[in-house]
């Protein structure tokens, strides 16, 4: 009743009473991951609450570690926490099943960017399919981004010929990116 309860008052923007209902159906129903999640969603929200709501998120994820949903939001949270190490790890350590899904890899994909390894970004684009909705194009910013730092990284070595042709593959849009070209 209280995951419930959390849920109801969410929805009508009372978020402070939905945290409180969420912990206590966290208590109360120790294996339930959704509520646990939102527990994490609702902290991340609250100022000096982030470590608290990577906890949380990290009990949904041994709750349910197949579930990708979890790591793309947890990566998220670190996102704004500036753990970008910690980021990586969380999505290259993630149960097969769970790394087999676009929205995980695209996840980690950004991760090495921010990271600065520009060519395992770049890799993991090439090698996966990703499937954008309409005006949705977070694959192909990713992938711009790492073919941009790339390039600008290996014109500063001096190895200019490597330079242009990263400069080219950021102007053009892969076929493993579905129709949105």
């Amino acid at each position: 009743a209280a995951y419930y309860l959390g849920n109801a008052l969410a929805s009508k923007f009372r978020f402070k009473e939905a945290l409180d209902a969420w912990s206590i159906a966290g208590q109360f129903d120790s294996k339930n991951a959704v509520a646990h999640r939102n527990f994490a969603r609702a902290l991340a929200q609250v100022e000096g609450k982030r470590d608290e709501a990577a906890t949380a998120v990290e009990r949904a994820i041994a709750l349910a570690p197949d579930d990708h949903h979890l790591y793309v939001e947890f990566d998220q949270l670190l996102a704004g926490m500036k753990q970008t190490e910690r980021r990586i790890k969380l999505l290259e350590g993630a149960p097969e099943k769970a790394r087999a899904r676009p929205a995980l890899l695209q996840s980690l994909a950004a991760a090495y960017v921010d990271a600065g390894r520009f060519a395992d970004a770049i890799r993991l684009l090439e090698q996966n399919t990703f499937t954008s909705g309409e005006g949705e194009g977070d694959a192909l910013s990713i992938y711009r981004r790492a073919q941009l730092a790339l390039a600008k990284q290996q014109q500063q070595g001096g190895r200019h010929v490597e330079a242009a042709a990263a400069f080219i593959k950021a102007t053009e849009f892969p076929r493993n990116f579905g129709v949105g070209r």
